[in-house]
């Protein structure tokens, strides 16, 4: 037990570094970039994204799970190595080509620094799988956290006169294979390589060949989650060009600290109600219907902070440049918000052995996403946010729908009315208003909100309540 909390403080501790120098590097590189620029760049990003993805094989947690069990890690690199490496290969040429042709990227610096950070990203995998399998967290929590802030350093010692989407792409590239190798120095040094007499090995082709046939479903669920995250960034930048993309990848950045808190929120409530569907099934459907009052809650929030003073949000961070992105930027709030729910009713599905479905619809989801984000995209960063939105609304009408199947009608009608129809209300207001005078929309924000404490001002209180005790268990 001390190891799990000295293992999950050492990444949370990193995560958090990492992800506060990616914001700032983010807001520094868009503002000096502008948005076809910023666009380019995150195009590149998202490539890389897709290729890492593929030439992981969707190995890494399998990896972990055969080194935790057997203990060795010499007999996995051998048997690993080859395919991965042609997998690689392949993977990356296409990335240079795909890069230069549909693109048009034909600076030759920065299709090899993408090649480089692409097989980076796959080596990184890779030996964290191999450090993660002995438990050891220390290696990539020091090393992720002092290329961040390295990257950092790197990102504004860059004076504005050289700034550059080569120079910065270079950069990253080689910060991130310096942050690879130096992980494999440590775990040469830590003896993760030498044969290991006192392990049980692989010893036939047949188990060989089943490492691969074990990473099949985790390969497949992640080529189908680029259907919903890394797919439409790549129509949008191929039908729409990069600066659409630029001015529609601000919006995820700057919903992070959302996507933070509410995962966090989920994910310490999850045990306890896995527990409770199997004890006390009065007390789970308690906690999730206090639970899907704060994800709302939380979200309304939010929205009202972040949606109807998105104007002044993409222009004080970005600069004006950047204003074609405040109606996406409004609309990727609700997009965001309709995620957490689902990322949720996943865990519910989970957490009552139901974990079938949630694949079933994971794949309805990434085939709706995927197709509306294709048509979406020949319209712009407003078009491909719209889609989005659209599809995420039929992707959660189906989740609910299954969830009260599956789980019984613990939501009464008036309950969920109460929570739907601020949603729609503060969406259409915020977006009809998003462009009036700032006194009036904080008259509108206070107003709305004053309205949703009112309406649900016991059920709060209860809430805060319940709260404190499930983050306590």
């Amino acid at each position: 037990m001390n190891t799990f909390i000295k293992n999950w403080s050492l990444l949370s501790v990193s995560s958090v570094v990492q992800q506060v120098a990616s914001f700032f590097c983010m807001i520094r590189i868009a503002r000096l970039l502008a948005p076809e620029g910023f666009g380019s760049y995150l195009l590149i990003l998202t490539v890389v994204a897709v290729t890492t993805l593929v030439a992981s094989l969707g190995l890494p947690q399998i990896i972990t799970r055969i080194i935790a069990r057997r203990g060795s890690v010499l007999k996995i690199v051998k048997t690993i190595s080859w395919p991965l490496i042609i997998m690689a290969v392949l993977t990356n040429f296409g990335l240079g080509l795909y890069l230069f042709f549909f693109n048009g990227l034909s600076e030759w610096i920065v299709l090899i620094a993408a090649v480089v950070l692409s097989m980076s990203q796959v080596l990184w995998m890779i030996l964290e799988s191999f450090a993660f399998g002995k438990q050891q967290m220390e290696f990539s929590s020091i090393l992720g956290s002092a290329s961040s802030l390295v990257w950092l350093l790197f990102v504004f010692m860059i004076p504005h006169a050289h700034f550059s989407l080569t120079l910065i792409v270079a950069g990253f590239s080689t910060i991130q294979l310096l942050r690879s190798l130096a992980y494999g120095i440590l775990e040469q040094q830590s003896g993760y390589f030498r044969k290991n007499n006192n392990s049980s090995e692989i010893e036939n082709s047949e188990e060989r060949r089943s490492i691969f046939l074990q990473s099949f479903p985790l390969f497949g669920t992640g080529l189908l989650s680029l259907l919903t995250t890394q797919i439409p960034i790549m129509f949008l930048g191929h039908f729409s060009g990069a600066k659409e993309v630029g001015y529609y990848g601000i919006g995820n950045k700057l919903m992070m600290p959302l996507m933070t808190l509410t995962n966090m929120l989920i994910a310490a409530a999850y045990p306890l109600l896995s527990k409770h569907y199997v004890d006390n099934r009065d007390q789970f459907n308690k906690y999730v219907r206090k639970l899907f009052l704060a994800i709302p809650f939380i979200g309304i929030i939010f929205g009202l902070t972040i949606g109807l003073f998105s104007k002044e949000i993409v222009v004080l961070v970005f600069g004006k440049n950047f204003s074609p992105a405040i109606e996406p930027f409004f609309i990727q709030i609700w997009i965001i918000l309709i995620i957490v729910s689902l990322s949720f009713i996943a865990s519910l599905f989970l957490a009552t052995n139901n974990e079938n479905l949630m694949v079933k619809l994971s794949i309805f989801n990434g085939l709706v996403i995927g197709g509306s984000s294709y048509v979406g995209s020949h319209y712009g960063a407003i078009g491909l946010a719209v889609g989005s939105l659209i599809s995420f609304v039929v992707g959660f009408s189906l989740h609910w729908y299954f969830l009260n199947k599956l789980i019984g009608r613990i939501f009464q009608p008036l309950f969920l009315i109460s929570i739907v129809v601020p949603f729609f209300i503060l969406s259409m207001v915020g977006f009809l208003f998003i462009n009036t005078s700032l006194p009036l929309r904080i008259v509108i924000m206070f107003g709305i909100l004053t309205l949703f404490v009112l309406f649900h001002k016991k059920s709060i209180m209860e809430l805060f309540c319940d709260l404190r005790a499930i983050l306590s268990s």
